[in-house]
């Protein structure tokens, strides 16, 4: 049975069907209503209204700029080791400068102390930082140790290499001692290289003790303190080297060993 028409159009049954077919008011409203609630913003979140498509897009932008701010202060440790680099010229000059004098006072010797402890304070601080907050990388890494071996050796050629009154000499052999050292800890990381995860190139206590003792030295010597104590210092870090040379010998041999008796 076909319903009455409402505006009284009996026997056409088009025009009737056209009335009934066109939505009304408030079932417009629910679409446009419907409408906006899908997900605009990301075609992959259809179901989701607009304010939390938004919500999620602002938590992303937040996500990523915590990640960029986090990218960002993983640098610290790499600028304090270029810092360190570039403090190695300076204390260079200021040491040569004040060294080159006479009888050089306290205070001028206080300006290459100084830039040293600088130098040392940088090193401790970015070796903390890349250990707490997890900013170890390789090449940070191989930055630090660089910048290490550079001011080592520079504080020490100078003082034994460069005559300067104020100061008390370094012994050359000690020098070669350092340098020696730091041969072996380079052929270390070679081996490291050719036998990845076999030989390993971390710094055991006996070589930060060893690293210590010699910027106590060549500082005891910026400072002038006297000859007694700079020659214990000497005798102590001389000790130190050698034990810690014949210490890495020992492990590098024992973690080669396994894989030259299975070859």
């Amino acid at each position: 049975m076909t319903p009455a028409c409402p505006s009284g159009c009996r026997g056409r049954a088009n025009s009737c069907k056209g009335a009934a077919a066109a939505p009304s008011p408030s079932s417009r409203l629910v679409h446009i209503a419907e409408s906006t609630s899908v997900g605009v913003i990301g075609l992959g979140r259809r179901s989701r209204p607009v304010g939390i498509a938004i919500a999620e897009a602002k938590h992303d932008s937040h996500d990523e700029e915590g990640a960029v701010s986090s990218t960002k202060l993983a640098d610290i440790p790499n600028a304090l080791s270029l810092l360190r680099i570039g403090l190695v010229p300076v204390f260079l000059y200021v040491a040569h400068e004040v060294g080159a004098s006479a009888n050089a006072t306290t205070v001028p010797r206080l300006r290459p102390a100084a830039v040293l402890v600088a130098i040392g304070a940088s090193d401790v601080l970015d070796g903390y930082l890349a250990r707490r907050y997890g900013w170890s990388t390789y090449g940070g890494a191989v930055l630090d140790a660089i910048a290490d071996k550079l001011a080592q050796l520079s504080a020490l050629a100078l003082l034994a290499l460069v005559e300067l009154p104020s100061f008390s000499p370094v012994p050359l052999w000690f020098l070669l001692l350092v340098v020696f050292r730091d041969l072996l800890l380079g052929m270390g990381w070679l081996l490291s290289v050719v036998h990845p995860g076999k030989v390993s190139v971390e710094h055991e206590l006996h070589g930060r003790v060893a690293t210590l003792s010699m910027f106590g030295l060549v500082l005891a010597i910026v400072l002038g303190l006297p000859e007694v104590v700079s020659a214990t210092i000497l005798v102590l870090t001389s000790t130190l080297i050698v034990y810690s040379v014949l210490a890495y010998a020992v492990r590098t041999v024992r973690e080669l060993r396994p894989a030259s008796d299975s070859q």
